[in-house]
């Protein structure tokens, strides 16, 4: 019961502002990684509202399957079920470290052969994706859309 007065608690301090602040690093997030899966044509998508999201693909599930085999590799877990989820708790150096790991991903199942993915390597580093995924509203003049 106490950690559920803290949550509370913590929701109500933080207000309506808690909750649209972690919804816009979610929509952000989602928007960047969805326009990398539409430039390097990969047929997954990130579908999200407020603070979750889930990886979906009409065409092929077996990828989303070598994706969260390969996050895990990277010490990224996802649930079987693959709802996620942005909390308060998540940095931005963390969220960042996510959309790497998917990224790297996607490009390491090219190198190995298994997908034929339009990858360039100079948008995998993480000074790139920190240039142009602005997490911070106050900061946000960038929409995803160069990558």
């Amino acid at each position: 019961m106490s950690a559920m007065e803290v949550v509370l608690n913590k929701i109500q301090e933080g207000g309506t502002a808690l909750q649209a602040k972690l919804s816009f690093k979610t929509k952000e997030m989602a928007t960047y990684i969805n326009n990398f899966f539409e430039a390097a044509n990969i047929p997954l998508k990130i579908c999200y509202m407020s603070s979750l999201f889930i990886f979906k693909t009409d065409k092929d599930v077996n990828l989303l399957r070598f994706l969260y085999y390969s996050l895990i590799e990277k010490g990224i877990y996802i649930w079987e079920g693959g709802t996620c989820f942005i909390s308060t708790v998540h940095t931005d150096d963390q969220i960042i470290k996510l959309v790497k790991a998917i990224q790297d991903s996607c490009y390491d199942m090219v190198k190995a052969g298994c997908y034929h993915f339009n990858i360039s390597p100079e948008i995998l580093t993480t000074e790139f994706i920190k240039d142009h995924l602005v997490l911070d509203e106050k900061k946000n003049t960038f929409n995803g859309s160069s990558i």
